[in-house]
């Protein structure tokens, strides 16, 4: 039986200190001082990061302005690769001065397209490598996997011939295929499964379904199995934490620390995350020095750097 696959409208989750009070982002926002990492401070400055980091640069923001005598407080904001890169290009002008993206071709593109909106001789710098795995809210990972299957190319650690399970799989989330990166490298790994077909889709009935405005994935009658992408890879994950899905292809780093998580790593399929300061209209040259600075501290392709991705579950640079 195969995946019909359903596009969602993006909705926000709403948390403490997200969306900072007073300003104009439509994104979820987080204010992060030395004390907090939802602080009610006036922020020096704004950082565009993939949802999948989101945790890890609060975490690291932290860190940083705990290493300094600044008072300084900065605000996170995440969504997918692609919506940032159509917020930094777009009007209006968002005051970011960082954008980690989940991939490398769209700080590439701001390199080559966008030079006015980049640091003068800023470069897109490789900040982590990512880890796509197959998480489950409930239940045993490997129990929705099948090894050694005819017709797969597809690897996961441990395990060769991989398939998705769809007798205990009734609907797979993953990232919006075209503005989420590890939506896209879900694709990649499906189609190694030969999951995916029709050159897009792997579904029954020849449509690609409406999105819901209530953002679930909702089993259509008699339609077998749906494949549900959400906006950012942050919804994908809540999507299956609170039961919408049964199981998806997330980041490691958004899921190895939770308690009894479950899940298949796929190693075999890094992906390239890479980053570039920005020079956008609204930034203050503080904002940008302060954003040059932490990605200084960041040490990038040191052992030091290297050691911090792997306590945030994701691979050495």
């Amino acid at each position: 039986m195969s995946f019909l696959v359903k596009r969602l409208t993006p909705f926000v989750f709403a948390t403490a200190a997200s969306l900072f009070a007073g300003s104009s982002f439509a994104l979820t926002c987080t204010v992060v001082d030395k004390n907090s990492t939802a602080s009610t401070a006036t922020p020096v400055t704004t950082f565009a990061v993939a949802s999948n980091f989101y945790s890890a640069t609060q975490s690291l923001v932290k860190e940083y302005l705990t290493s300094v005598t600044s008072s300084s407080a900065i605000r996170v904001c995440h969504d997918s690769s692609g919506t940032l890169l159509t917020e930094i290009t777009g009007t209006p002008t968002y005051p970011y001065t960082l954008f980690l993206s989940a991939d490398a071709s769209r700080p590439a593109t701001l390199k080559k397209s966008y030079s006015s909106l980049i640091v003068s001789g800023a470069s897109p710098f490789k900040y982590a490598s990512g880890i796509p795995v197959l998480y489950v809210a409930s239940g045993t990972a490997s129990d929705y996997v099948l090894t050694g299957q005819s017709g797969s190319t597809a690897t996961a650690d441990g395990m060769t011939g991989v398939k998705i399970d769809l007798d205990s799989v009734s609907k797979l989330a993953i990232g919006n295929i075209s503005s989420a990166p590890y939506g896209t490298e879900a694709v990649v790994i499906l189609t190694a499964m030969a999951q995916w077909n029709n050159g897009s889709y792997l579904y029954n009935a020849g449509a690609v379904y409406s999105p819901s405005t209530s953002g679930s994935c909702t089993l259509g009658a008699g339609s077998g199995k749906w494949i549900c992408e959400y906006n950012n890879i942050d919804i994908t994950l809540s999507a299956i934490t609170t039961g919408d899905a049964t199981a998806g292809i997330v980041s490691w780093g958004q899921v190895c620390s939770a308690p009894n998580s479950q899940y298949v790593k796929f190693t075999s399929y890094p992906i390239e995350q890479d980053g570039i300061l920005l020079n956008l209209s609204g930034a203050t040259d503080a904002g940008k020095a302060l954003a040059a600075a932490v990605v200084s501290y960041m040490n990038l392709g040191s052992s030091t750097w290297n050691s911090w991705l792997a306590t945030k579950c994701y691979g050495a640079i």
